[in-house]
């Protein structure tokens, strides 16, 4: 009998095997913690998603324009979703709406590691903890608002993500991967 030929009971999808080999355990806050000092030192101009962006606000946060990058490594490591949200906000006197997205863990606790580009602390979502103005040489950001969200099982995969990837160690991640299936929704 060949290898192929051997009856395999209850195989697993893909999406069942992450969660089995990344774990269905939340990470703790210190860990997200240390994840997110990792970042910083990973995160550079090359793996944000708009580099103009990026070079205007580095003053604000090295992790600017990283949000989609992050969110999507903490979801393939640990397990979770990737929550996607549009943001109302007032960027040097110009209304204008941007799309964020942040970590929600096994255990239904959510964490935005990039919130500091929009005036959080860099930990908790804007939700949890309303932003603040932010005036850092040519940037005044005031008025974020977050106008919807969406959960997600993952978000697609996009080649910006690769240095920030690579610098982090992390090289077992879904290169190909496509955006997954809309969870929730929530208008706010």
């Amino acid at each position: 009998m060949l290898i192929s030929q051997i009856p395999i009971a209850n195989p697993l999808r893909l999406g069942q095997y992450r969660r089995l080999r990344f774990g269905s355990v939340s990470p703790s806050e210190q860990v997200l913690r240390a994840e997110r000092d990792r970042l910083l030192q990973a995160a550079g101009q090359d793996s944000a998603n708009d580099a103009g962006r990026y070079e205007l606000c580095q003053g604000i946060s090295k992790l600017t324009g990283h949000c989609a990058g992050v969110s999507n490594y903490l979801q393939q490591k640990y397990g979770g979703t990737v929550i996607r949200a549009v943001v109302a906000l007032n960027l040097n006197g110009e209304p204008k709406e941007d799309v964020h997205y942040w970590y929600k863990a096994v255990d239904g606790k959510e964490y935005d590691l990039t919130s500091d580009q929009y005036g959080g602390d860099g930990f908790h979502t804007l939700e949890e903890l309303p932003p603040r103005a932010i005036h850092q040489g040519a940037v005044t950001m005031t008025g974020v608002k977050i106008l919807k969200q969406e959960a997600y099982a993952c978000v697609a995969h996009s080649p910006w993500f690769d240095p920030l990837y690579q610098r982090m160690g992390f090289t077992n991640y879904q290169k190909h991967a496509s955006k997954g299936p809309v969870l929730a929704k929530k208008d706010s």
